[in-house]
Formats: structure tokens, sequence, C-alpha cells
């Protein structure tokens, strides 16, 4: 072959070699696309279906502490382990503190978890406070109040 001939070859070659890279460069892309979209439609999904946080909070719209009570006194019976009841509480939004030999609500002194969660949007929420008394090893009572707290 004639170098001319040679030149023009190599530049077909080049120019073939430039299309490929462009080509696998287009589906990397593509691909990536794709793999966005996916990314994307998963984590709409829970605003979709309703997903706000902990919707599952026992008594989110009650307002009366009475109300509170018959909820949670079947979910934690006297005699149940306070580690149980620890838990439970926990679940449904709670912040758990043990508080030992103080008062609650104007009653006590006893040993208590003291839990508490804020319910609503700002700027007004409900404040929940919970005592679950304990003799140490399980459940014995429980004390309810609730209160609005604004801004």
């Amino acid at each position: 072959m004639s170098p001319p001939h040679q030149s023009r070859d190599n530049t077909r070659l080049v120019v073939a070699t430039r299309r490929l890279k462009r080509l696998k460069r287009l589906k990397r892309l593509k691909g990536l696309k794709v793999f966005i979209k996916r990314v994307v439609v998963f984590a709409a999904l829970p605003l979709l279906f309703g997903c706000d946080g902990p919707s599952a909070n026992v008594g989110k719209e009650l307002t009366k502490s009475s109300e509170m009570l018959k909820l949670l006194e079947p979910k934690l019976p006297a005699g149940m382990p306070l580690d149980t009841a620890r838990t439970y509480m926990i679940s449904q939004g709670f912040a758990v503190e043990e508080k030992k030999h103080e008062m609650f609500a104007g009653k006590g002194p006893f040993d208590f978890l003291f839990c508490i969660r804020s319910d609503g949007d700002p700027p007004i929420k409900r404040r929940w406070e919970v005592a679950v008394i304990h003799d140490s090893k399980g459940v014995s009572a429980l004390l309810c109040r609730t209160a609005l707290v604004y801004p």
C-alpha cells in the first residue's frame, strides 16, 4: 500500500474508534440516567404512601389525658416487665427517662419511667407526659398529663 492509502485507513480507524468511545459514553450516561430515575422513584415512595415518620404513634389525635390512659392501659398492663414497657413507649415516639423517688403531677413520690412526646405541627404542639410507675420489676400503674405548648 502506498502511504496516502495508509493515512486514509488510519484516519478511518481513528474516526471509528472515536465513534465507539462516544457510543460507550452515551450508553454509560443512559445507564446512569436509568439508575437516577430508579433512586428518585424509590426515594419518593414514602411520600406517595404518606409515611411521614412515626405515624404509628398511639393517641396522636387525642386531646385528653384520660383518653390516652384508656389507650395505654391495655398495652402496658400491671406486671409487664419494665424493659418491655420502655421499648413500647420508645416505639410510640416517646423519649423515656428513669426517675427515682420523684413526684409526678402532684402525686408521689414514685419510681417511674418519665415518657415525653410532642405531637402536632408548629407553632402549637401538644405535649404528652406519661409516668409508667413501677416496682423495679414491672409496671404497677400509669399516670398521664397533657398540655398545649405555644412558642
